[in-house]
């Protein structure tokens, strides 16, 4: 039973502080602290612990768990809370305290944005307009492509190619995989390739992280893995060389290249309902989530499924963090899991994450913090977590005013979100 706790009278409440982080060291002895102690006052007396430590750059403050939640208000509410014993001893954890970003920019398209990606200071978009945008980090659109005949689901940079071209994919309704060169610096955006071979909407894209393949989902079941490369190559259909005359005559009459039909190299056969979320883990592993409650382990090289989780609702989305080896899933039931794909203790589910009111859409680890994680939902937010502290997120980036469809994280001080209110809005961490 909770304690009464008279404000007249000064209690104390016996804590031990800690941290995890490598580099810094907490004199390990119990310490006396008011009940009433907030973070900005445990914040304080940290530093003053570590005065003689060198801090890492950028870090200037901390953040503090108890049993898995953060303190955001004062040790006396959060034994209140928990109906705790004054007389109870208090694990503190020492973390580094991350500002919240802040909104820096939107870029405003004529219709859904399904899809965001980032490379070299640019920004891709696929829209519910059948096209696909490349912008500046000033916000000026350097152009936007047609080629799809339906709209677009998703988009992803591949590569660079000797410094001054730019391949990119884009993955449609109309079960087609475009491949496309962009010459930096110009407004010249040459569709090369159509990859075809899905039967209904390539919903999904993920590149190999030597670049030289990628793998598409599709609401045919299939996931289809393709010649990543501009040049003429696998998968591209044979031409003769009368043929290739007439048609390198033809292209030089109308100065447009004509894209040229390319067929997969692999068909990955197993998921029972739509594929809607990949990642490779590897040159040579995917992970893949689908409609059928599934997320599967493949090893393209043999077109094999290695290992099937089967997980309590749909997969909407999926993301694969190097950092800590989990994938994180979201579902229609507002609930974000993580799943330890190497785990040999039985239990599916590390964690789950739960404060949206509406279907995951999107989730995206954070490119340098093993605990951090961004989520998109049909309920208007984006919100960042910290998966050690599951009960609630660390904070809510600025709503957009419909469903976000899509999110990327890019970089450290950089996050992407994309939706229904035909905005993509970024924001800048500039503590990271």
């Amino acid at each position: 039973m909770t304690e009464s706790i008279d404000d007249t009278q000064q209690v104390y409440l016996q804590a031990k502080l800690f941290t995890k982080i490598k580099t810094l060291s907490i004199p390990d002895t119990p310490l006396s602290l008011p009940i009433g102690t907030t973070p900005d006052e445990l914040n304080a007396l940290t530093k003053g612990l570590l005065e003689d430590q060198e801090l890492e750059a950028g870090v200037s403050s901390f953040d503090f768990l108890i049993d898995g939640a953060f303190l955001t208000t004062s040790l006396q509410d959060y034994i209140e809370a928990n109906q705790l014993s004054t007389e109870s001893a208090v694990e503190i954890e020492c973390v580094i305290r991350r500002e919240q970003p802040e909104l820096d920019q939107g870029l405003a398209h004529d219709d859904w944005v399904s899809s965001v990606d980032y490379l070299n200071e640019l920004i891709l978009t696929g829209s519910y307009n059948n096209t696909v945008s490349v912008w500046d980090l000033q916000g000026t659109c350097l152009g936007a492509v047609e080629g799809h005949q339906m709209p677009v689901k998703h988009v992803r940079w591949v590569a660079e190619e000797s410094g001054s071209k730019l391949n990119f994919i884009s993955a449609s309704q109309d079960q087609t995989i475009l491949v496309w060169q962009h010459v930096t610096g110009t407004k010249q955006f040459d569709c090369v390739h159509a990859c075809k071979g899905h039967a209904a909407s390539v919903d999904c894209l993920a590149v190999q992280p030597s670049a030289n393949k990628f793998a598409s989902g599709s609401w045919d079941k299939m996931i289809k893995v393709w010649n990543a490369s501009v040049q003429p190559g696998a998968g591209d259909e044979h031409i003769d060389d009368d043929e290739a005359s007439a048609k390198k005559q033809k292209n030089q009459e109308s100065d447009k290249k004509a894209p040229t039909t390319r067929t997969p190299l692999t068909t990955l056969s197993g998921h029972k309902e739509p594929v809607s979320a990949m990642q490779w883990t590897s040159d040579t592993q995917l992970v893949s989530g689908g409609w059928d409650h599934c997320i599967r382990q493949w090893d393209v090289e043999t077109a094999t499924n290695t290992n099937t989780l089967t997980a309590s609702k749909a997969i909407l989305t999926l993301s694969h963090s190097p950092l800590n080896s989990l994938v994180a899933t979201g579902s229609a039931d507002s609930t974000i899991r993580l799943y330890d794909m190497r785990s040999s203790d039985g239990l599916l589910v590390k964690s789950t994450l739960q404060a949206h009111a509406g279907w995951v859409s999107a989730v995206c680890w954070s490119p340098t913090d093993e605990h951090q994680l961004m989520s998109g939902c049909y309920d208007n937010k984006v919100k960042v977590w910290d998966t050690r502290s599951a009960k609630q997120s660390l904070y809510d980036l600025s709503k957009h005013t419909d469903k976000v469809l899509c999110v990327s994280w890019p970089l450290a001080t950089m996050l992407i979100s994309g939706g229904a209110d035909n905005n993509v809005n970024i924001h800048r961490n500039k503590n990271s």
